[in-house]
C-alpha cells in the first residue's frame, strides 16, 4: 500500500509469526498472533502450531518455544482457515512485512487458498516517522520507543502488541513530521522573501524614493516578519511626515510581531514609547 493509503487506513489487521526458520518453501510457522482493529475495536487471535519438523534449537533460545509446548497444537492446515476468516480482506499490518506475509501466504495455500494480500510494512514508516535510530528493528523500536513493558520477547502476541503500537504512532507521527517540516520551509520562505523585501526598501529610500521605500516595508509589516529595520525605518518615516496614525499602526504593529526577537529594537518598551509620543501629537 502506498504511504497514504497506510495513515489514513482505519480497519486492518496486524500480525506476527514465529517461524522454524527463514524460507516458508522449507521452514514453518510455530506460533501465529493477530490483532483486528474494525471501527477502533480490538480482537485478538493466536495459537502455537504443530510443525512437520522439529524446532531447531536456535529458535527455541530466540522464542523459548519448545518441541513439548507445540505437542498438542493444531497443525498448519487446522489454523489457516481460523487465520484466513480472522484476517478476512483487510490490509495486514507487519513489522518487515513481507517475512510474515510469505509464511502466511504459504499456510493459506495449505488449505487452496491463494490470496492477494495487501500489506503495510511498520520498518519504513518508522525510519520516517523516528528518523536517525541505531536501526529499526522491532527490538531497538521497543527499546526507543516503549511499545510494551520490558524487552522484545521473540513471541507472536507480544511482538503483535509491539506492533500494533509502533503502527499507531506511526499514523500520526508522520503527519506531525510532515506538518512540521512544511511549517519551517514556509517559515523560511518567507524570512528569506521579507529579507529581500526590506533590502529594496533600504536601496529605494539610499535612492531618496521615499514612497517606493514605504511600499516595500510595508509589505514586509504585511506578510509580519520579523525585521525590525522595516518597522523603525517605517515608524521613522511616518513621524517626519506627521502621519500620526499610520505611526501608531506601525508601533501596535511591531508590538504583535517583534518580541521575542533578539535586539533593542524589539523590546516592546521601545515601541511603547513611540506609540505613545505618536498618540500625544495626535491629540494635539
Amino acid at each position: 500500500m502506498s504511504l497514504e493509503e497506510s495513515l489514513q487506513v482505519g480497519d486492518y489487521v496486524v500480525v506476527d509469526v514465529e517461524t522454524t526458520g527463514l524460507h516458508p518453501e522449507t521452514d514453518e510457522i510455530i506460533e501465529v498472533a493477530a490483532i483486528r482493529c474494525i471501527g477502533g475495536k480490538f480482537e485478538a487471535f493466536k495459537t502455537l502450531v504443530f510443525p512437520r519438523n522439529r524446532i531447531p534449537e536456535y529458535v527455541t533460545q530466540l522464542t523459548g518455544i519448545r518441541n513439548i509446548d507445540v505437542m498438542n497444537a493444531p497443525q498448519i492446515k487446522k489454523v489457516a482457515p481460523k487465520l484466513l476468516n480472522f484476517v478476512r480482506d483487510l490490509p495486514i499490518v507487519a513489522h518487515n512485512a513481507p517475512f510474515d506475509v510469505k509464511f502466511i501466504a504459504a499456510a493459506f495455500e495449505t488449505i487452496g487458498a491463494n490470496i492477494d494480500m495487501r500489506y503495510i510494512d511498520t520498518v519504513p514508516l518508522a525510519r520516517l516517522a523516528y528518523p536517525g535510530l541505531q536501526n529499526y528493528k522491532l527490538a531497538t523500536l521497543i527499546d526507543a520507543l516503549k511499545l510494551i513493558q520490558g524487552k522484545q520477547q521473540h513471541r507472536a502476541e507480544s511482538d503483535a502488541t509491539a506492533t500494533l503500537r509502533l503502527f499507531e504512532l506511526c499514523q500520526s507521527e508522520i503527519p506531525r513530521r510532515a506538518a512540521e517540516e512544511k511549517r519551517l520551509y514556509e517559515q523560511e520562505q518567507l524570512e528569506e522573501k521579507v529579507y529581500h523585501l526590506n533590502q529594496f526598501g533600504m536601496q529605494a529610500e539610499t535612492a531618496g524614493n521615499v514612497e517606493k521605500a514605504i511600499g516595500y516595508y510595508e509589505d514586509v509589516l504585511e506578510e509580519k516578519g520579523t525585521i525590525p529595520h522595516a518597522y523603525m525605518r517605517l515608524a521613522v518615516i511616518y513621524k517626519k511626515q506627521h502621519r500620526w496614525k499610520d505611526v501608531v499602526r506601525v508601533c501596535d504593529a511591531a508590538l504583535a510581531v517583534l518580541p521575542g526577537t533578539p535586539g533593542k529594537l524589539c523590546q516592546p518598551e521601545e515601541w511603547e514609547k513611540r506609540k505613545a509620543c505618536a498618540i500625544s501629537q495626535m491629540n494635539k
